[in-house]
């Protein structure tokens, strides 16, 4: 048996790191909700992951997320069932640590525009 760990998520340091979003998966919420998982991977390695709730008292952290990819964000937008829009898009995420049941990980806390400078 051979275990590829390449893809597995290790814990990074806190900070602003800048990424690509290289996949979108459609996923149920566990209140059986539709939402979005998104991928993303820094330059040097880095992979996250992030849940876009698609119900629209979370439309501030989609619209927080269009706004980074540089895509529509104002008054109605529509986007592809998958959003395949956002793919290969380049953006900067704010990761902090938390620790979830006793181990940590990265969560991120926020989205910003690739050229935007940043602490």
């Amino acid at each position: 048996m051979i275990y590829d760990f390449a893809k597995v998520q290790n814990v990074v340091k806190e900070g602003f790191y800048h990424a690509v979003v290289t996949d979108v998966k459609s996923v149920e919420a566990k209140s059986g909700n539709e939402m979005k998982r998104v991928s993303l991977e820094t330059k040097d390695g880095g992979r996250f992951s992030d849940f876009f709730v698609e119900v629209s008292k979370a439309y501030w952290k989609i619209q927080n997320f269009f706004k980074a990819c540089q895509l529509p964000h104002e008054g109605k937008v529509k986007m592809s069932n998958n959003w395949e829009e956002v793919l290969g898009k380049k953006v900067q995420v704010k990761v902090e640590i938390e620790e979830y049941k006793g181990t940590e990980r990265n969560v991120i806390k926020g989205y910003f525009r690739d050229d935007q400078k940043l602490a």
